[in-house]
């Protein structure tokens, strides 16, 4: 954080200046990871850093950051191992998409844009942070993936950065959910850009409608339809047994260095199964491998993997001595949170408990207790995030799949919240 300070000195000096002892370590660390601090505690903080509160906020002239943070065992969930934005294995693999993205970049062309489909865990997002991070830290552009939160479609702040001279590469995750924000932003580009390189990165797993959507748009036409755009059809990240068994043993290496565990798996069987052209199985199966675990199959890995959260949401019961019995409450919600991208805030945490049917007449500080738990668990810049990443949170969603009563019930609570 600010100041050279300790994350554990500054919760401490929170709770001396009168903030909520749940003002935690871990509450610190998502401020810090996610580059936003709620409203409320700005001037709190800003007040015990001695810094002017401009520091703290976001910087509403560039709405846009690289997702990449250090694993840290100590705060994070299991499953953040596996997240693209914690990066806990090297990138590696990738350098003829690489060097095909940077070389997008330097086109002389103004204005351009691409789209990256690929199915859920080939590593689109990993992807698009390398060449962030590259042609931010090698390049010295602006770039970053677009922060929907703190996205303001201002014209005259939209002009300015589409005006700066410096070259902008914009990353657009879930494009294929913000297909209104992706036409604005395209159309105000075209519009208006002349000086330098603008680059939009689109990410979704497919084209679908929505994409024929935009190419028909009156306004973004044209330029969809002509040589301005790209495409990218994400392959997997490796083809042969062989380079999957080296893409698994850098993924081994780095589980067992966050893990503390020596390396005595041996080679991995079933590589050349059809699944394992998605990194992120690949992974999974490195981490498997790491614990001593023999699996088969893309939901084998899949229930291995959710199998270790709930063993988490199992201690954090324990450590607030709580029954395990509560255990499907935390599951049932965070199937809610993930449907929903998150909860808002602790209000809506505690409303969403209350109202499911399982925890039906539990005390009130039950209710309390779990919805810190998983704020605790899994903390973001609002409340409560989702199941990360999204294939380990869409099979949490089917596992309750069957249990049509909470089902019919979480969509509406989910409507709800939005």
């Amino acid at each position: 954080m600010q100041k050279g300070w300790s994350q554990e000195r500054l919760a401490s000096e929170l709770q001396r200046a009168g903030v909520d002892s749940r003002t935690s370590v871990r509450t610190l660390q998502t401020y810090e990871s996610t580059g936003r601090v709620p409203d409320p505690m700005v001037t709190i903080l800003a007040n015990v850093l001695d810094v002017p509160e401009q520091e703290l906020l976001p910087d509403a002239k560039a709405p846009w950051r690289i997702p990449l943070m250090t694993y840290d065992r100590s705060w994070m969930p299991p499953a953040a191992l596996l997240r693209a934005d914690v990066g806990a294995v090297e990138f590696h693999f990738r350098e003829k998409e690489i060097s095909s993205l940077r070389q997008w970049c330097s086109t002389p062309q103004r204005t351009m844009a691409m789209l990256c489909v690929g199915p859920g865990g080939i590593g689109k997002t990993r992807l698009a942070t390398e060449i962030c991070r590259v042609m931010s830290q090698e390049e010295s552009w602006r770039a970053g993936f677009l922060d929907y939160k703190a996205c303001v479609l201002d014209l005259e702040l939209w002009k300015d950065i589409f005006n700066d001279p410096s070259p902008l590469l914009l990353v657009m995750d879930y494009a294929d959910h913000r297909s209104s924000i992706v036409l604005w932003l395209l159309q105000e580009a075209i519009k208006r850009n002349g000086r330098n390189n603008i680059r939009f990165l689109f990410l979704a797993r497919k084209a679908g409608e929505w994409w024929e959507r935009l190419k028909n748009s009156d306004l973004a036409r044209e330029f969809l339809r002509g040589p301005a755009l790209s495409r990218l059809n994400l392959p997997p990240i490796a083809l042969s047994k062989e380079k999957r068994e080296e893409s698994h043993a850098i993924a081994a290496k780095a589980f067992g260095l966050a893990l503390s565990r020596p390396l005595s798996c041996g080679p991995p069987e079933n590589l050349e199964d059809e699944c394992f052209g998605r990194a992120l199985l690949i992974h999974m199966h490195a981490l498997a491998s790491v614990e001593g675990v023999s699996l088969k199959g893309e939901d084998g890995l899949l229930d291995y993997v959710l199998g270790r959260e709930r063993s988490y949401w199992e201690g954090r019961l324990t450590e607030a001595s709580l029954p395990v019995s509560l255990l499907p409450a935390l599951g049932q919600m965070m199937v809610i949170a993930t449907l929903a991208g998150g909860i808002q805030d602790e209000e809506d945490g505690l409303n969403i408990l209350s109202k499911l049917p399982f925890l039906k007449d539990r005390p009130h500080d039950v209710i309390h207790a779990l919805n810190q738990i998983l704020s605790d668990c899994y903390p973001c810049e609002n409340w409560i995030g989702p199941i990360l990443p999204d294939l380990l949170g869409e099979r949490l969603i089917e596992t309750h799949a069957s249990d049509g009563a909470f089902t019919k019930a979480a969509f509406q609570l989910v409507r709800l919240l939005k």
